[in-house]
């Protein structure tokens, strides 16, 4: 008869994958022992051709199998030898039955004992470990893109989440949205589900392989830490009154020293900043002063304003155009039964609104006219080299009435004439990823965001591309500011360039040099504290500018199962 097995297990594991149907995905295995006597766990991915895939997870299938059966009761003694001659066998086990990995294929295990984790990787595998909210590094940045197995070894912590997905799942997401999306639900089938989305969103994922690993200590653990803990507090209790005794001797040095510092860092803030210099207005000028206009939307992403003042707002979440004319308050959807899917950019050029659908199952550009109805949509340009639409963000006209639109996943700006016909494109190199923004300038230029890049660009009138680059102070005292995410931006006929700087909840407005004329955050809105500025537009009258945000994106799960915390404004700032 089999010894019983008491063992103290410290980490339980909770695990999501995609589709959450109960079945692993193609290229996965996924073995927690929660609910056994041992105390052992193996996940795994292979990115690659099926066979490959069906072949590797196999093989480890079964020469794990025996570590968790309990009436074999076998010992993993040294984890990290073992774990390495466990992935080395299957590699030289594939070589010999011909299931050698291709040069595109890659693989991510981990394995858990106890406190410890030992992490494995193939051909740079995506793998994202989440301790206190915040990544860790196991592997060196520059990893190994050859075939080369990697192997190290790390002590959990409760909380702690490792991820474990193929490359394709994340090439278009952030790391910021990456976080967002795994910390938002305590739920890993959920957050799984929810990059799987925006990874789709993006660009459709063929093969969606996907792992998420949430520990949380046992509780008996737990109890023998919180008796130690409360031995900390007693001796800290101590120090604490020893400390009281000493307070009158160290309080005068700690203020001084304080005082003294503080006085430092905002000297150094104010040079940092161009102090002093000829600025048109600054964050203290009266003219940054933001007035809602809209409350109580759910995700709007752009805004278009008519001639006569009649806005025009794309809501993402609703996928819907609203119209709204301040004349008559009265609030109507544009185009009743249009399939949108993803708006996110907005024009208008006479009695045309120009709207881009920014998702892999649409990739269009509408013009709608005045009644409501599709005119023309553009998804592809039968030209040599041009082909289809890839995720179109955003959009914008300049003087001469032409649409130019950021085709993100292309790399590229298309523009186009206000009939909707091809005139040419400029293609962005790997110093400019990502276009996110546009805005037309005077002398013909146009202005643009790039998100993965976080940086800002010009094309000249001759279409040539240069950086325009923001800077705070002058001389040996510039300093770039550190975007974040970039995302509207919009162009004065002064040439004050205005950036939204997303993911850090502020705009940043330069003159037309480049030098920070002010920083418009949570001090000067305090809306800013919570919700991330999108877009941003001029008005007719070029008097106001018009900003459009969200507390929270669309693909977040906030919107997708706590609509109370999905809601959006929009706010106008004179700036003449």
């Amino acid at each position: 008869m089999a010894r019983e097995i008491v063992a103290h297990k410290s980490y339980q594991t909770i695990v999501g994958s995609a589709p959450a149907n109960g079945a692993e995905p193609e290229g996965v295995y996924i073995l927690d022992t929660n609910d056994t006597a041992n105390f052992y766990g193996l996940f795994v991915i292979y990115n690659g051709d099926r066979a490959r895939a069906q072949f590797a997870v196999e093989h480890l299938r079964r020469r794990f199998s025996a570590y968790c059966d309990v009436f074999q009761n076998r010992d993993i003694a040294k984890p990290r030898v073992f774990f390495q001659e466990l992935l080395t066998d299957m590699l030289r086990e594939m070589q010999k039955n011909g299931m050698e990995p291709a040069d595109g294929d890659s693989m991510a295990a981990v394995l858990l004992k106890e406190g410890r984790a030992i992490i494995g990787r193939l051909r740079n595998c995506p793998i994202f470990y989440l301790r206190d909210h915040k990544y860790r590094n196991v592997f060196p940045s520059s990893g190994s893109g050859s075939g080369k197995l990697e192997v190290t070894s790390v002590t959990v912590s409760n909380n702690d989440m490792i991820l474990l997905c193929s490359q394709d799942m994340v090439r278009r997401i952030t790391k910021q949205e990456l976080r967002s999306l795994i910390l938002s639900k305590s739920d890993p089938d959920e957050a799984c589900a929810r990059i799987t989305e925006l990874a789709n969103r993006y660009e459709e994922v063929k093969a969606p392989r996907i792992v998420l690993i949430s520990l949380k200590r046992n509780r008996e653990e737990s109890k023998a830490l919180l008796n130690t803990r409360n031995i900390g507090l007693l001796a800290g209790i101590a120090l604490l009154i020893l400390g009281l005794v000493f307070w009158r001797e160290i309080s005068g040095f700690v203020q001084h020293s304080l005082k003294s510092r503080i006085v430092s860092k905002i000297q150094n803030m104010s040079e940092s900043l161009g102090g002093g210099g000829d600025k048109r207005g600054g964050a203290e000028s009266p003219m940054y002063e933001f007035e809602t206009l809209f409350d109580g939307l759910a995700v709007p992403y752009d805004i278009a304003v008519s001639r006569d003042e009649v806005y025009f707002v794309v809501d993402d979440k609703e996928s819907q155009i609203i119209r709204f004319d301040p004349s008559d308050k009265k609030m109507t959807l544009v185009g009743n039964g249009l399939d949108l899917q993803f708006p996110t950019g907005i024009e208008i050029i006479g009695n045309n609104l120009y709207v881009t659908d920014f998702k892999s199952t649409a990739n269009q550009v509408l013009i709608i006219k005045a009644d409501g109805t599709v005119g023309k949509t553009i998804k592809a340009v039968d030209k040599p080299g041009v082909g289809s639409l890839r995720n179109p963000k955003a959009i914008a006209a300049d003087e001469d009435s032409n649409i130019w639109v950021a085709d993100r996943t292309n790399n590229r700006i298309l523009k186009f004439n206000m009939h909707g016909d091809y005139i040419g494109k400029v293609q962005c190199s790997a110093a400019f990823s990502s276009p996110n923004g546009l805005a037309s300038g005077p002398e013909g230029r146009i202005f643009a965001t790039f998100k993965d890049t976080n940086n800002v660009a010009v094309i000249e009138k001759n279409g040539a591309l240069k950086e325009f680059k923001i800077h705070s102070g002058e001389g040996e005292n510039a300093r770039p500011v550190a975007f974040d995410q970039p995302s509207g931006i919009a162009v004065d006929r002064k040439g004050f360039v205005y950036v939204a700087d997303r993911q850090n909840n502020r705009i940043v407005v330069s003159d037309p040099r480049g030098r920070v004329d002010a920083i418009l955050d949570k001090t000067r809105n305090s809306d800013f504290a919570t919700y991330m500025p999108f877009g941003l537009k001029l008005g007719p009258k070029g008097k106001y500018l018009y900003i459009v945000g969200s507390a929270a994106l669309s693909y977040d799960s906030t919107c997708q199962f706590e609509a109370d915390k999905c809601r959006g404004k929009i706010w106008r700032m004179r700036i003449e």
